[in-house]
């Protein structure tokens, strides 16, 4: 059994034996996709008005055992800043052994002009651009200033404010509104304690 990721447009395959490995290779490809961000005459890069947010500073791991409902092993992170377009992202990735759950959450600035909506607009016409007009995201009340959840890659993306929030699940027993529940719990308490 597979699951298949979407990370910033681009869609991988992973074999869920190895869940610590697939979001290691989910923070690389994502780390990979935002050093060669900027230079379109959109994108203004925020991070010198936002200062970088380590996410694994945000959560303490009991209040993400909490939410998974069992112990999890030390958080895994990563942290990139990029000098060259003054840009930064970061990555916390949860695994619960017992339960077979691993969860991530990766933080960064969106870079946009605008409101988070404008932001979220931009983001899905590139996305259909890359994977073609019927992707799409469903529409997720109540998380961020406004969200969108894919079901295929277990994906929630939000925006709020000057920052796009990713978390996403890895799990052969969580799917469709257990999955999307899962998120959001993690999502909203993240984001809570968000301030900029």
């Amino acid at each position: 059994m597979n699951q298949r990721f979407l990370i910033n447009s681009i869609e991988m395959t992973i074999p869920l034996k190895r869940h610590t490995s697939a979001f290691l290779l989910m923070s690389f490809l994502f780390i990979s996709q935002l050093a060669g961000c900027g230079g379109d005459k959109e994108t203004v890069i925020v991070s010198k008005s936002t200062i970088p947010v380590i996410a694994c500073e945000i959560l303490k791991t009991d209040e993400v055992e909490s939410i998974i409902g069992s112990p999890v092993a030390e958080p895994r992170k990563t942290h990139k800043v990029f000098e060259s377009s003054e840009h930064w992202m970061s990555m916390c990735n949860y695994y619960a052994e017992e339960k077979q759950v691993g969860m991530g959450v990766t933080i960064t600035p969106h870079g946009r002009k605008g409101t988070a909506n404008d932001a979220y607009t931009l983001h899905i016409a590139e996305l259909k651009e890359t994977l073609g007009n019927d992707y799409s995201l469903e529409a997720i009340e109540g998380v961020g200033d406004i969200a969108g959840w894919n079901a295929s890659t277990k994906q929630l993306t939000i925006f709020q404010g000057p920052f796009m929030v990713i978390v996403g699940i890895v799990s052969p027993k969580l799917e469709g509104a257990n999955a999307l529940e899962l998120s959001q719990q993690l999502a909203e308490k993240f984001l809570l304690k968000l301030s900029y």
